[in-house]
């Protein structure tokens, strides 16, 4: 009987062990699903970031362009309508719209205005 009575302890230690395992294994699975879960989610966020990082730049891009435009085009106005100054001024014009982009057939048009004066 005292044989029986430790098989039947054994028996009752396996049985909980086996159902430890098993909550242990189940736990493991729950924790994979999630870290896959979250790893999905850091990508996605990732993705977003750099999309919301590109789309920021893309704005400050245009803002600073449509600047730039605007300085350009208050400048040509501005040399187009100011009369010939001394030499010093004259040879900064081109200069400046070097630093503009003018193209070469704009350079021209402005000129010959500035000459028309």
């Amino acid at each position: 009987q005292a044989y029986s009575l430790q098989a039947s302890v054994a028996w009752q230690d396996l049985v909980q062990l086996r159902s430890q395992v098993r909550q242990l294994e189940q736990q493991r699975d729950d924790e994979r699903r999630q870290h896959d879960t979250s790893k999905r989610d850091v990508t996605l966020v990732r993705s977003e970031l750099q999309e919301m990082q590109q789309q920021t730049r893309l704005q400050n891009t245009v803002g600073q362009h449509q600047q730039m435009e605007y300085i350009r085009n208050v400048f040509r106005r501005f040399v187009e309508s100011m009369p010939p100054g001394n030499k010093e001024h004259e040879q900064l014009i081109p200069v400046l719209m070097t630093f503009f982009k003018f193209a070469d057939d704009e350079t021209r048009a402005i000129q010959s205005k500035r000459q028309g004066q």
